[in-house]
C-alpha cells in the first residue's frame, strides 16, 4: 500500500477532536486510508453506507452510537445518509472523547453544508488530493511525467499499462457525468456522454458555473514538471492558478 503523506495528520486530529471528516473525490483513497487507521484501533468498527446491512444497523441511530460509545466508528460514505449528521450532533456532546468517528464523504456542497449545521466546532475536516509526488517512489523526469500522464489517481497510476490506465479515467468520467453530476442536481444529456472533447466541455461549463463546490489543494509542481510539455498539449501548469476553486 502506498503511504499517504496524510496518515500522520489524520492520526493528530484523532487525537485532539471527537469526529474528523475525510473529504475526497471517489476512488482517491479515503477507505484504504480509513482502513490503514483503523488497523492499529482494537476497538475501531467500519460501516460502509453503500451496503444495506450497515446502513440496517443504523436505522437507529441514536441507540446504535449509545451502544457502541467504547468503539472508534468509522462510517464511509455518509453522505448517502445524511440524517446521520443530526444524530451525531446530541452523541458527541454527550461524551466529547477525542477520537470517536472517523467520517469518509466526496466533498461536495451538499456534504459540506449538512455537517456544517449539524457538526460545528464538533468535527475536523480533512482532504485527501490524489496521489503525489512526495509520496512515490519517482526517479527522474521520466517518473515524473508517468504522474503527470496518467494522474494521481490509485487505481489509474497503478493500472499494468497505459492503456489500462486510460480505459480506467475514461471510465471514471463517464461515472462523473452519470452518478456525481446528478447527485449534484446538474443533469448531463445523454448524447453528451459520447466523446472525450465533449465530455471535458460539459465538465468545464459546469465547473465555471459552481465556483466552490469542491476546494482543492494548492498546486505546487516540482520544477521538472513544469517544464514538460508534449507536441499536442498544453502544458498543464499553464491552465491552473496557485490555489483553484471548481
Amino acid at each position: 500500500m502506498i503511504e499517504r503523506n496524510l496518515r500522520a495528520e489524520v492520526d493528530r486530529r484523532l487525537k485532539d477532536s471527537p469526529a474528523v471528516a475525510l473529504l475526497g473525490p471517489r476512488q482517491v483513497g479515503k477507505t484504504t486510508l480509513a482502513r490503514a487507521v483503523a488497523a492499529g484501533r482494537p476497538d475501531a468498527m467500519l460501516l460502509d453506507l453503500e451496503r444495506p446491512s450497515d446502513r440496517a444497523a443504523l436505522q437507529q441511530p441514536e441507540l446504535f452510537f449509545e451502544a457502541n460509545r467504547d468503539r472508534f466508528l468509522v462510517l464511509d460514505e455518509i453522505q448517502l445518509v445524511p440524517d446521520l449528521f443530526a444524530a451525531l450532533r446530541p452523541e458527541i456532546d454527550a461524551d466529547r472523547r477525542a477520537g470517536r468517528f472517523l467520517l469518509l464523504g466526496s466533498a461536495s456542497g451538499d456534504l459540506l453544508r449538512q455537517s456544517g449545521e449539524s457538526l460545528a466546532g464538533r468535527v475536523s475536516y480533512l482532504e485527501l488530493t490524489p496521489l503525489l509526488a512526495a509520496e512515490l517512489p519517482i526517479n527522474g523526469l521520466a517518473g515524473l511525467q508517468a504522474l503527470w500522464l496518467r494522474g494521481g489517481f490509485p487505481l489509474s497510476y497503478l493500472a499494468r499499462n497505459e492503456e489500462a490506465s486510460y480505459a480506467w479515467r475514461q471510465d471514471f468520467i463517464r461515472t462523473f457525468l452519470q452518478r456525481d453530476l446528478p447527485g449534484l442536481g446538474v443533469r448531463v444529456p445523454a448524447e453528451t456522454l459520447s466523446g472525450g472533447n465533449q465530455q471535458k466541455l460539459v465538465i468545464g461549463k459546469w465547473l465555471a458555473t459552481k465556483p466552490r463546490v469542491l476546494m482543492l489543494p494548492s498546486f505546487d509542481p516540482l520544477p521538472a514538471c513544469r517544464s514538460y510539455t508534449s507536441t499536442n498539449a498544453t502544458p498543464v501548469v499553464s491552465l491552473f492558478p496557485r490555489r483553484i476553486a471548481v
